[in-house]
């Protein structure tokens, strides 16, 4: 219970209603247990001025906290824009990963004639090497350890500046289709840009959407959860941030910081998806779970009503 100073305006330190709350207050402090509320109120009643009509002086007991709602949670805004993540949320990750061993594959037959590397890439990389997958499949190729230092920036440039043969999941279609001309779309993903782009190109979603923002063009330093591409996008959509919700995979880094800056949140946790979908805390966790695109559309569907 707030406590009552002498400074408060409008008061008078014998006016019914500030013997009543200062009674109250002791009691709510323990400091006279001896005395209960109803003894409060006859306490006040026998010293009220005869001059004022007062019947009945409400008393009021301390309410419990009220829980606020969680971060990103907005009643009553209206949802003006859904966000995508690319990489296994609008399409397989891992058909990437593939397209890709094969293309190095394809380029070092061709210009070294090297055989055979796409597809051991492809076992280096199930037996759950990441960091050296082209390393391990060029010395399985017969690849010396000296000619390692010049061939494998070379294999990453190859890998990542492929056209890739990918295609969106099913359901991205249809979320994509179902979303036109009721709110704007976009397109928020992290790593290399060239990569990125060629993703996008491959997948034909520069005409399907509203706005591409690539975190890397702000520099790797901007990578999410950086707030610089969320703010990017928002502001490329022409929406504010609580109007905005971002579809995304991966809750290590995709919501932390959506969720900060007001934005609605859906998790799309497929089984075998390439990151993990346990979220590291509470507040790297999106609001709502959903099995892919299609429930997670059915959610979307009810916050808009």
């Amino acid at each position: 219970m707030p406590a009552l100073t002498d400074g408060d305006p409008g008061l008078h330190l014998q006016h019914p209603q500030v013997l009543v709350a200062r009674a109250a207050q002791r009691h709510h402090q323990r400091r006279i247990s001896h005395i209960d509320l109803r003894a409060s109120a006859r306490i006040a009643r026998a010293l009220r001025p005869r001059s004022f009509a007062l019947r009945h002086v409400p008393l009021t007991l301390p309410q419990p906290p009220v829980r606020a709602a969680p971060v990103g949670y907005m009643c009553g805004v209206t949802i003006r824009a859904v966000v995508f993540d690319l990489d296994d949320t609008l399409f397989p990750e891992a058909t990437y990963v593939a397209s890709g061993f094969r293309a190095v594959g394809e380029a070092l037959a061709r210009e070294h004639r090297i055989e055979g590397f796409g597809e051991r890439a492809a076992a280096v990389a199930a037996a759950g090497a990441r960091g050296d997958v082209f390393d391990e499949a060029l010395r399985r190729s017969g690849v010396a350890e000296d000619d390692l230092r010049g061939l494998v920036p070379w294999c990453v440039r190859r890998y990542r500046e492929h056209l890739p043969d990918i295609a969106l999941f099913p359901e991205a279609h249809e979320a994509l289709e179902n979303l036109r001309g009721k709110v704007k779309i976009g397109v928020l993903t992290d790593g290399w840009l060239v990569a990125q782009q060629g993703k996008v190109a491959a997948l034909g979603l520069a005409a399907r959407v509203d706005a591409v923002v690539y975190s890397d063009s702000f520099g790797r330093e901007h990578w999410k959860p950086s707030e610089v591409p969320y703010r990017a996008v928002a502001e490329a959509l022409g929406v504010a941030h609580d109007a905005c919700v971002y579809v995304a995979d991966n809750p290590a880094k995709d919501f932390i910081t959506a969720r900060a800056l007001g934005w609605r949140t859906i998790q799309v946790a497929r089984p075998g998806q390439t990151h993990p979908a346990v979220a590291p805390s509470e507040a790297h966790s999106a609001e709502v779970s959903a099995l892919d695109l299609r429930a997670a559309m059915a959610v979307l569907a009810g916050w808009m009503g």
